[in-house]
C-alpha cells in the first residue's frame, strides 16, 4: 500500500453508494426529533463530508440544495477524479472537491460548517488521524453545527473481531498482493473451519450469520472493512469522550428507530434502561447491549441549545415528507431494531394515502388523516425508519436534478447502479429496467426505444423467466409489456417524487 494512505486500504476503490440518511433534510428531521434547532435550508448553509469516497451522497445534495455550499474531502485521487467528472458533467458550481488528507485540510481556508459528515472511517484509521479529524471539527465546525458520526460499535462487533483477524493474518501469511483474492481466500478458509466443526461457530451464535452475509456482500466494500491494518469498534462512551475533545455533545441519532423507544422497546428493556437513566454513557451502552448494536449513527452538536417543548412541536409541525416507492398493501407487522411492531391500519392507511399524493408537512398530514398530531408524527417517523417515506428538500430544482441523473448515467456507462435522485425526496431505489425507464421519462423520449438503444450501446442483455431475450422482435414486445406496467405503477411514483410532470 502507498505511504499516503495512513493505514487505510486504498488498493481497491470503495463502492459507489449514496446514503439517504445524510441528506440535509433528513439530518434536520432527526435534530428536530431531538428538540434541537436546525439550519434553514432555504438560506445559505455549509456542508462537508470527510472521507467522501466517490461522493455520490454529497454531490447529489449539491444538485438538490442550491443554497448549500458542499465540500467533499478524500485523499484517494482516483475517487476524487471520478467525482470531479461528475461535478463538471452535472454543472455543480456549489460542490468543492479537496483531494487532501485531513491533516492537510487543517491548513486550508474553509468556511465554518453547519454540517460535517463522518461515516465509517473512524473505525478504519489510525488514532493520530482521528485526532486530525477532531482538530478539523474544532477549527471548522461552527457553534451550533452538527456532526454525524457513523462507526462500528461494541458489543455487537465483538463477534466479528476474531473472524476479521483470521482473514487479515491469512493474507499476511500467504503474501497475496491482490486484496480481492486475499479476501476470498480468507472467507473460504473460514467456511472450511465452520464446516470442520470449529467450536467458535457453535459457541458464538451469530458468527455463522456474519460469515454467510459476507459471501453475499460487495467484495470492494469488504476489503475496506476486513483487510485494513487499522480497525477499532467503539463503545459509545469511548466515542463520546473523543467527540468531547472537539467541544461537541451527543444529541441524538440518524437511526430514526431510536426515536420510537416506547413503541419498539420491550417492557423488560425499558425497565433496565430506567435503572441507568442517570448516565447517558451507560444508558446508551446498555441499549447497545440490549439490541446487540454493530453500528451507530450518532449526532453531536457544538454547543447544543435544546428547544422548549412548544417550539420543538412547532418545528416538527413544519417538517415536510413524501411517500417513496409504490403504495402497496400495508403489512400487519414490520421489524425495527429486531423487534416486531404492529402497524394499525386505522393509523397508517390514512397517513400513507395522503402522503402518496405528494410532499406534505406533518401538520398537514395530521389534519388530512384525522389523527392526533402525536399519532401522525409517530407514524411518519416509522415510515421514514422503514425507508417507506423520505424527508423532503425545500427548494430542489427539477432541471438540476435531471441534469445530475443524466450526467451520472453517462459517467457510469455499463456499470450497474440501482437508484435515481429525486426532486421531492432523496434517492429512489429501483431495479435495472425501472432506472432506465426513469431516465427516459426525464429525457422525454420513448422508453422502449431508449432502453433498446442503451441495451445495444452498453452490451446489456435482458432475461425473462430465466432465459435471455435476444431476438429483436421478442425484445421489443417484452419491453412494450414492461413499459405498460411501469406506466401504470411507476409513473405515479415518479410524479410524486418530482421526476415527471
Amino acid at each position: 500500500m502507498p505511504e499516503w494512505n495512513q493505514g487505510y486500504m486504498t488498493d481497491v476503490n470503495y463502492t459507489k453508494n449514496a446514503f439517504n440518511e445524510f441528506s440535509p433534510a433528513n439530518i434536520n428531521f432527526a435534530l428536530t426529533l431531538s428538540s434541537q434547532p436546525v439550519p434553514d435550508l432555504n438560506k445559505p448553509f455549509t456542508y462537508a463530508e470527510l472521507g467522501a469516497g466517490f461522493g455520490l451522497s454529497i454531490s447529489s445534495w449539491a444538485a438538490q440544495y442550491p443554497n448549500g455550499e458542499f465540500h467533499s474531502i478524500d485523499f484517494n485521487p482516483s475517487q476524487s477524479a471520478w467525482l470531479t467528472k461528475l461535478r463538471d458533467g452535472a454543472e455543480l458550481k456549489n460542490l468543492h472537491i479537496h483531494e487532501r488528507s485531513f491533516n492537510q485540510m487543517l491548513g486550508e481556508e474553509l468556511p465554518q460548517f453547519d454540517y460535517i459528515i463522518i461515516h465509517g472511517i473512524l473505525s478504519w484509521i489510525k488514532p493520530e488521524v482521528r485526532k486530525d479529524i477532531r482538530d478539523f471539527m474544532t477549527k471548522f465546525l461552527k457553534p451550533g453545527g452538527v456532526v454525524y458520526v457513523g462507526y462500528n460499535a461494541q458489543p455487537g462487533w465483538s463477534t466479528v473481531g476474531p473472524l476479521r483477524h483470521i482473514i487479515l493474518e491469512g493474507a499476511k501469511s500467504t503474501g497475496e498482493k491482490n486484496p480481492i483474492v486475499a479476501l476470498t481466500q480468507g472467507l473460504n478458509f473460514l467456511k472450511e473451519l465452520k464446516e470442520a466443526g470449529a467450536v467458535y461457530f457453535k459457541a458464538v451464535g451469530n458468527a455463522s450469520n456474519w460469515l454467510d452475509s459476507w459471501f453475499q456482500a460487495d467484495r470492494n466494500y469488504l476489503v475496506g472493512e476486513l483487510l485494513n491494518n487499522e480497525h477499532k469498534a467503539f463503545y459509545f462512551s469511548e466515542m463520546m469522550d473523543e467527540m468531547a475533545e472537539a467541544k461537541t455533545s451527543y444529541v441524538g441519532s440518524l437511526e430514526l428507530a431510536n426515536y420510537l423507544e416506547p413503541l419498539i422497546t420491550p417492557q423488560e428493556f425499558l425497565k433496565r434502561l430506567e435503572q441507568v437513566s442517570g448516565s447517558l454513557a451507560l444508558r446508551e451502552t446498555v441499549k447497545d447491549m440490549l439490541y446487540n448494536s454493530t453500528f451507530r449513527y450518532d449526532l453531536f452538536v457544538k454547543g447544543p441549545q435544546p428547544l422548549p417543548r412548544t417550539k420543538a412541536e412547532k418545528a416538527l409541525n413544519k417538517v415536510k415528507v413524501v411517500l417513496s416507492g409504490l403504495r402497496g398493501s400495508l403489512p400487519e407487522k414490520v421489524t425495527l431494531k429486531g423487534v416486531q411492531v404492529t402497524l394499525k391500519p386505522e393509523v397508517y392507511e390514512p397517513v400513507m394515502e395522503f402522503l402518496s399524493k405528494g410532499p406534505a408537512t406533518m401538520e398537514e398530514t395530521s389534519k388530512a388523516s384525522g389523527l392526533k398530531f402525536n399519532q401522525a408524527a409517530q407514524a411518519i417517523t416509522v415510515l421514514l425508519a422503514l425507508g417507506w417515506a423520505q424527508a423532503a428538500p425545500p427548494a430542489a430544482k427539477v432541471e438540476a436534478v435531471k441534469k445530475y441523473n443524466l450526467a451520472l448515467d453517462d459517467l457510469l456507462g455499463p456499470e450497474a447502479f440501482n437508484s435515481l435522485l429525486t426532486v421531492n425526496g432523496s434517492w429512489l431505489r429501483c431495479g435495472f429496467l425501472d432506472r432506465l425507464y426513469g431516465l427516459a421519462v426525464m429525457k422525454g423520449v420513448d422508453p422502449v426505444k431508449f432502453v433498446t438503444e442503451m441495451m445495444k450501446e452498453r452490451d446489456w442483455q435482458l432475461s425473462h423467466e430465466g432465459q435471455p431475450v435476444t431476438e429483436a422482435a421478442k425484445l421489443k414486445t417484452f419491453l412494450k409489456d414492461q413499459v405498460k406496467k411501469m406506466d401504470e405503477q411507476l409513473l405515479p411514483v415518479f410524479k410524486r417524487m418530482g421526476l415527471y410532470s
